[in-house]
């Protein structure tokens, strides 16, 4: 992917576009699925930390995308994201799901999400910093 956004270069909402476009459809790199990055999430926190909540941005297809987004929620990687969620929830994670493109399946897979396309990937810094924002006021208590 060589799509790239110098500091010196203006922003518009043609490179924005561009940009977003190059994330969610030119992406030729190695991908792991994510229930993957979640077995190994004790490493990512301090044993002192009483607030864990994690972002996970990604498309959520897994390897190869279904034709259908209800076959892409029952996919197997979809389906062990789930499980991996529910699982590290019980030991008091909380987590974001931030779904990038026009497939909504984070919120099939998380309490909290939210969904980035093209019309609010300009907004996406502000919107997730809002949603941490609210889940540290949720879920952080004084101990």
């Amino acid at each position: 992917m060589n799509i790239r956004k110098n500091a010196e270069e203006d922003y518009t909402s043609e490179k924005e576009e561009e940009v977003f476009n190059a994330l969610c459809k030119n992406w030729h790199g190695d991908s792991i699925p994510e229930f993957q990055v979640l077995s190994n999430m004790e490493r990512f926190f301090s044993p002192e930390s009483q607030t864990r909540i994690l972002v996970i941005l990604s498309d959520f297809r897994g390897q190869r995308a279904k034709t259908y987004i209800e076959d892409e929620i029952a996919s197997f990687d979809t389906r062990k994201l789930k499980e991996a969620v529910l699982k590290n929830q019980e030991k008091n994670y909380v987590f974001l799901g931030v779904g990038l493109g026009s497939r909504y399946i984070a919120e099939h897979v998380f309490t909290d999400s939210l969904q980035i396309t093209a019309d609010n990937f300009y907004s996406m810094p502000n919107l997730i910093g809002s949603e941490i924002a609210r889940l540290v006021q949720i879920h952080h208590s004084l101990r």
